[in-house]
């Protein structure tokens, strides 16, 4: 099982004492719903709650070390050896270090009392039972309700990227389980409409976009790119609704900005083109539709008339005739 390092934010960490021996702070804060500083994302429209009550089985039960930066050659303490404390308290896990006599304690302490260092973090993996996903309108929430716990500790960056890889391959394989109750069926027949690779890609750009310039697209836009971005099998109604937008607007590519080194890249029309899966998502779109259209020709071609039994011939027995034509057709089938 991989594990997982989460970011505790800045004004957490500080010395406990004058004399700088101990060392304090928060590696987790509980979510809560008034706080968005408590809510961690992991990708498009994907955060993470850390629940309260998730880290009280672990304080008790397991092996936890000090670590500066989760480096395993930086130990600060540990709490089997009482040089590590830990405490679940109203606001999440909060931890206390007695500092080892060593140079890079003594330099971690001056740094933490400069503010040089001010975050913690923690690493951790989930046990079986110890996470819930679920939906909350365009967003995927992933509740952690317990956790294994290796390591607490001061860092000096947090490593969002590195840290929740894990996070998002456990989503893929939820996603995957509820998306195999919910493909896409046309008269019966299923259609394949996981988004792509590229249009994923273009999705998350779309939406990277829009957050950073302002402009782009619309609500519909933003909620299409999450479903994109997020890999959720899309209804035949969306993709038809996709076909129409990428023909209405295939002139926007003629516009300035459109494309990489023009002025004003990227335009209002090219984010909102990235929003609807770009030109991989019009791909898709089209292969979809043709699909469709095969069902619909196979569904509206008329049943063959069956052959009709052949006449027997004079003197020959009818059974003989039936059983001589069959023959001839098994022949001509191989």
């Amino acid at each position: 099982m991989s594990i997982e390092r989460r970011f505790t934010a800045a004004c957490e960490l500080r010395n406990a004492d004058d004399d700088l021996k101990t060392i304090t702070g928060y590696a987790a804060v509980y979510h809560r719903a008034d706080d968005a500083g408590t809510e961690y994302t992991l990708g498009a429209g994907i955060v993470e709650h850390i629940m309260p009550g998730a880290f009280d089985d672990a304080i008790g039960r397991d092996d936890v070390r000090a670590l500066f930066n989760h480096d395993p050659d930086h130990v600060l303490g540990r709490n089997k050896a009482g040089t590590l404390r830990l405490f679940a308290d109203a606001r999440g896990l909060r931890y206390e270090v007695d500092m080892p006599d060593t140079q890079l304690a003594r330099d971690l302490r001056e740094s933490i009392r400069r503010g040089d260092i001010s975050g913690s973090s923690f690493a951790f993996t989930i046990p079986d039972g110890g996470q819930e996903w679920r939906e909350d309108g365009d967003r995927v929430i992933r509740e952690i309700r317990a956790v294994s716990l290796h390591d607490v500790g001061p860092v000096t960056y947090p490593a969002y990227e590195s840290s929740t890889t894990h996070a998002r391959a456990c989503y893929t394989k939820w996603r995957e389980g509820r998306d195999a109750a919910e493909r896409a069926t046309y008269k019966g027949e299923e259609i394949d409409t996981t988004p792509t690779d590229a249009m994923v890609e273009e999705a998350e750009r779309g939406l990277a976009w829009r957050a950073e310039y302002g402009r782009g697209g619309t609500e519909v836009g933003v909620a299409r790119a999450r479903d994109i971005a997020n890999r959720r099998n899309l209804s035949i109604d969306t993709v038809q609704r996709m076909a129409s937008y990428f023909a209405r607007h295939e002139v926007d590519k003629e516009a300035e900005g459109f494309e990489s080194g023009e002025d004003g890249y990227p335009s209002a029309g090219r984010i909102a083109w990235a929003l609807w899966g770009g030109d991989a998502g019009a791909a898709f779109a089209r292969r979809v539709l043709a699909s469709v259209a095969a069902i619909d020709e196979r569904s509206e071609a008329p049943e063959a008339e069956p052959e009709p039994e052949p006449e027997p011939a004079p003197g020959i027995p009818a059974d003989v005739i039936i059983a001589t034509a069959r023959l001839r057709e098994i022949d001509a089938a191989e």
